[in-house]
């Protein structure tokens, strides 16, 4: 096997996999773990399976608000909109017509849409 088809290899296990766990844990041991911002990490660090975990977390979230925002008392404030999972990749992308949505059902919008 050539070096270059094991670094292909290599690279394309998931992160999650046991040789990148222990690697970790030997760098975090020696100090050169150098911890970044899960927004300034490249998009294709998470997986399929997380990207869908992440949007389910963000739905639910948006589903608790909206029935906590619906069945408050009279008089008193909305409860503020839970903020995104953070994703790797850059800040997610408002919904363009989320204030819309809101609106008809009698709330006060939440942020302004960007393209």
């Amino acid at each position: 096997m050539s070096l270059r088809r094991f670094r292909v290899l290599f690279r394309g296990l998931p992160n999650d996999s046991r040789i990148h766990t222990v690697l970790r844990r030997i760098y975090k041991e020696q100090g050169d773990l150098k911890t970044t911002p899960i927004e300034e990490l490249p998009a294709d660090v998470w997986s399929t399976q997380d990207w869908m975990l992440a949007t389910l977390i963000d739905e639910t979230r948006g589903l608790r608000w909206l029935y906590a925002a619906r069945n408050r008392k009279p008089g008193t404030p909305a409860p503020p909109y839970p903020e995104a999972m953070p994703r790797p990749g850059g800040q997610p992308r408002k919904r363009k017509r989320i204030n819309a949505f809101f609106s008809a059902f009698g709330l006060p919008p939440l942020e302004a849409a960007q393209p």
